[in-house]
């Protein structure tokens, strides 16, 4: 009975400093991360708050590997003791945790390094990773965070290729059909004088004013007209339809009109004769 006191006794204290390794693994993790919102906080207006926010990002993440690392081994170191067969047994199963996940988070986490060091994008940037695009969000020794249409896009650094980074604007081109029968010379006119209001009315979403860039094409029923626009990031989802409601609000004001398909359908009703 007092055996089963003592190993009873034995186990309550080492849930408790099991409990209070994690207390302490979660204060810290809690500690860095004040500390560096902090550091945020104060670097708002610094022109390189790109820079500084990736580095943050970096930090609180490799921190909170750590710290979790150090608070696991403790917590095994721990619950194995001393005893030579637990510490083998604790060997084993660290051995085939590392063999089956240490190829893709060594991979992960070298991939990371390098696209820190060599800045091919930082938090803030409108990229496009592979198939998929949208802001970072934030990036991880492990991971590349992005954000668009309030979806989160998580994509591991290991398997970052093919980057796209518009990191200053993002170009769009918009397509106006126009009737053969237009004036082609007033067409022109009133597409030019629109890009250059939208320009002046607009410096929050395009750098310049879009450039008509002139005509691109003769369609069996139109002649299209090809605009081009240097868009900030994020708003070239909605340059392009601003310009179409502002271009088919003039085109009727001035009778101008974009051609649609039509089908003509010539039906005899000829009686055969006998």
């Amino acid at each position: 009975m007092d055996d089963f006191k003592e190993a009873f006794s034995e186990i309550g204290v080492r849930v408790i400093a099991i409990i209070i390794i994690c207390l302490i693994a979660k204060a810290v993790v809690s500690g860095v991360s004040a500390v560096t919102g902090r550091i945020l906080k104060k670097n708002e207006n610094n022109p390189n708050l790109k820079r500084v926010t990736t580095s943050v990002s970096i930090f609180r993440s490799a921190s909170r590997y750590l710290v979790w690392f150090l608070a696991i081994l403790a917590i095994i170191s721990l619950i194995g003791g001393f005893n030579a067969n637990n510490a083998l047994v604790t060997a084993g199963v660290g051995t085939v945790i590392l063999t089956v996940g240490a190829q893709s988070l060594f991979s992960d986490i070298i991939s990371g390094m390098f696209l820190v060091f060599d800045r091919q994008y930082e938090v803030g940037d409108y990229v496009k990773i592979g198939d998929y695009e949208g802001r970072v969000k934030a990036i991880s020794i492990r991971a590349t965070y992005l954000e668009i249409g309030g979806r989160k896009i998580i994509i591991p650094n290991g398997q970052v290729k093919n980057v796209i980074n518009y990191h200053e604007y993002v170009a769009t081109t918009l397509v106006i059909p126009v009737s053969y029968e237009a004036d082609q010379k007033k067409v022109s006119a009133i597409l030019t004088g629109i890009c250059e209001q939208y320009g002046k009315d607009h410096p929050e979403k395009v750098l310049d004013a879009p450039i008509l860039l002139g005509i691109d094409a003769f369609n069996s029923s139109s002649i299209d007209y090809k605009i081009f626009a240097k868009c900030y990031p994020m708003m070239h989802f909605s340059v392009p339809r601003d310009l179409r409601g502002i271009i088919n609000e003039r085109f009727t004001e001035e009778g101008i009109v974009i051609p649609y398909s039509q089908l003509d359908v010539h039906i005899s009703n000829e009686k055969a004769s006998e």
